[in-house]
C-alpha cells in the first residue's frame, strides 16, 4: 500500500486473459449486435463501477491494445450504459 497521501501509479486495469475471456464466450453467436451487448452486459453486470471506468480509460488512453477485437466495439457502442450506476 502506498504511504498515506501518496498515489500508487499502478492502473487499476490493465488487459489480462480474464477479461477477453468475457468476448471468448461469444465465440459461435454469428449476430454481432448480440455479441457486443452480451460483453457489455457482462461488464455492466458483474464489474463494479470503478472498474468499468477503467476499462473505459484504458479502451480509450490505449486504443483497445490488448483487448479482444470484439471487447473495443462493445464499450464503444455501450458506453452510455457502462457509465450508468458509476
Amino acid at each position: 500500500m502506498p504511504p498515506e497521501g501518496h498515489q500508487s501509479s499502478t492502473p487499476l486495469f490493465s488487459p489480462d486473459p480474464t477479461t477477453n475471456e468475457i468476448a471468448a464466450f461469444f465465440e459461435g453467436e454469428p449476430d454481432r449486435a448480440v455479441v457486443l451487448e452480451g460483453i457489455a452486459g457482462h461488464l455492466r453486470r458483474l464489474w463494479d463501477p470503478r472498474m468499468r471506468r477503467e476499462i473505459l480509460r484504458w479502451a480509450d488512453e490505449h486504443h483497445g491494445e490488448g483487448l479482444e477485437y470484439r471487447v473495443r466495439p462493445a464499450i464503444d457502442v455501450h458506453r452510455e450504459k457502462l457509465l450508468g450506476g458509476v
